[in-house]
């Protein structure tokens, strides 16, 4: 996470520990191996994170805002709750989680290889040229070996077929692919088949680690 330069708000310290408290419970040392399908990390380790940082937002969310999407390697699925609508604000945002099987855990995976854009590193920033202050999105992958990550700014900013001339064409295919991608992990229910989840509905997450920043 990284902090705007200058002093920061009064009120945004004690959000800055929540988001490290959050963020150190949903990734923690744990051996990797192999299961059914592609190979990935196991236990606390991320397996694929969806984040998005910066654009025009408060200050207070920058540090406690959650990933939008977290898969480890036991088969947690992380994802943030439903926020009540009242003054103040919750110290944290809820969080829910629940565990996919082997078989879920591959199509979730499948999915994100079949978007094509996990070969390798890319940061993709034509859209700074006509779209300010949009939040950037992060998707890192750690599977099959390779530890990727795939940053890009303003995803959904603009429709395909309107895509301005400063975008090149590989570049629109990643914010196509891309956002798709992050449509569906957005609500995974709606694809991933009841049978590819070992419990059958979510449940709160409560943290079980702790790290201050």
């Amino acid at each position: 996470m990284r902090s705007r330069p200058g002093p920061l708000l009064p009120a945004a310290l004690a959000a800055t520990v929540s988001l490290a408290i959050v963020l150190a419970a949903c990734g923690g040392p744990g051996g990797s191996g192999s299961g059914s399908g592609t190979d990935h990390p196991s236990g606390d380790e991320v397996v694929l994170r969806v984040e998005h940082r910066g654009g025009f937002v408060p200050v207070e969310w920058l540090f406690s805002g959650t990933p939008a999407f977290t898969l480890v390697g036991d088969g947690r699925v992380i994802v943030p709750g439903a926020v009540a609508a009242m003054f103040p604000g919750p110290a944290l945002p809820p969080l829910m989680a629940r565990r996919l099987n082997d078989d879920g855990v591959e199509a979730v995976l499948q999915a994100v290889g079949a978007t094509k854009q996990f070969a390798r590193d890319a940061q993709w920033q034509g859209a700074r040229n006509f779209v300010a202050d949009a939040a950037e999105t992060v998707f890192t992958v750690h599977a099959d070996g390779q530890d990727v990550v795939v940053s890009i700014y303003g995803l959904g900013a603009f429709l395909p077929n309107e895509a301005p001339p400063q975008v090149s064409r590989e570049e629109l295919a990643a914010h196509v692919a891309l956002s798709a991608l992050a449509d569906r992990l957005g609500n995974p229910d709606a694809w991933i088949p009841a049978t590819g989840w070992a419990e059958t509905g979510w449940q709160a997450y409560s943290p079980t680690a702790l790290r201050l920043l």
